[in-house]
């Protein structure tokens, strides 16, 4: 980031999202396991014991039980893979500044450029939100 006066800011970290994730992922992988299995394994002895009863209602039964089982799409790519931020304290009156994203991994790519305009007032604070998909890992 680099403001109107010339002086340069560098983005800190604030948490590594992609590392909460696995290890949340760990956390719950037995529990989500389990539960799942032991839904699969109701659906299949209410449908055997319906089926021993009425061969097509059990049909209709494992139908439903087909139908109603969905793949897990909840995606971890949708999540950041880290937040990083700033905090400059500007002076009042009208400032530009100016966020660069560049990946360090690939140092001669163009870099993703954004200019903000502030009006800073007395006591006043401003939060500027930026996404960017340029990476410190890309």
């Amino acid at each position: 980031i680099r403001t109107a006066d010339g002086k340069q800011h560098v983005l800190e970290p604030v948490e590594n999202i992609n590392a909460i994730s696995f290890q949340v992922l760990e956390q719950r992988m037995v529990l989500e396991l389990s539960k799942s299995l032991l839904r699969v394994a109701l659906k299949k002895v209410i449908e055997y014991q319906v089926r021993q009863q009425n061969e097509l209602l059990g049909a209709i039964v494992g139908g439903a039980n087909f139908i109603t089982e969905k793949a897990d799409t909840r995606n971890w790519q949708t999540l950041p893979h880290s937040i990083y931020y700033k905090r400059i304290k500007l002076p009042e009156g009208k400032h530009q500044v100016k966020f660069k994203a560049f990946s360090q991994r690939r140092p001669h790519t163009t870099p993703q450029c954004q200019q903000f305009s502030f009006d800073i007032r007395p006591n006043q604070t401003i939060f500027q939100v930026v996404n960017s998909l340029v990476t410190a890992k890309d």
